[in-house]
Parts: C-alpha cells; structure tokens; sequence
C-alpha cells in the first residue's frame, strides 16, 4: 500500500511540473518565450551580411591555433575563411 502511495505521489508530482510553454510561429520558427519576455521588442545591435568579396577585418579577426583546449582547432588556413555567395 505504501509502495502504491508512493508511485501515485510521484506521479502526481511529475506530471504537475510538466508545462507547455506559450509559443508562436512565424517565417518558420518557433519562438518559446515566457509570458512576460513575449511583448518585448528587440533591439538589433550588430550584424553582418557577407556582402563583400573578402571578411571585413574590421568586424572579424582570425584566432591562431594554440595550446589551450578550445584554441587547438583553430586555424590559419584561408580555406577556412572562405567567403562566397553572402556565407
């Protein structure tokens, strides 16, 4: 009988955290947002469109490999850095 009680109160309990959060669709996406955040307007404050011919330096830099764990797949290589078609 405890054993019973118990299964039930964890269900109970498991099954009342589950919530679906509010969400809305538009230009194929699916934005999950709490009720509070979902009004907000957004600021862009930076971006890039790839329109030229080379990386702009300016706005990006090249990182050389190093001996730390996540520098030591860096590269120098150009054919990383490709730029074609706006990617």
């Amino acid at each position: 009988m405890k054993k019973t009680a118990l299964i039930i109160g964890c269900m109970a309990i498991f099954c009342s955290s589950c919530k679906v959060l509010p969400f809305t669709r538009e230009n194929n996406y699916i934005y999950l947002q709490k009720k509070v955040v979902v009004n907000n307007k957004w600021k862009l404050i930076w971006k890039d469109d790839f329109n030229g011919s080379v990386i702009d330096s300016t706005k990006w830099s090249k990182i050389p490999k190093g001996g730390s764990d996540w520098n030591k797949h860096m590269s120098n290589d150009t054919a990383c850095y490709a730029q074609l078609n706006g990617k």
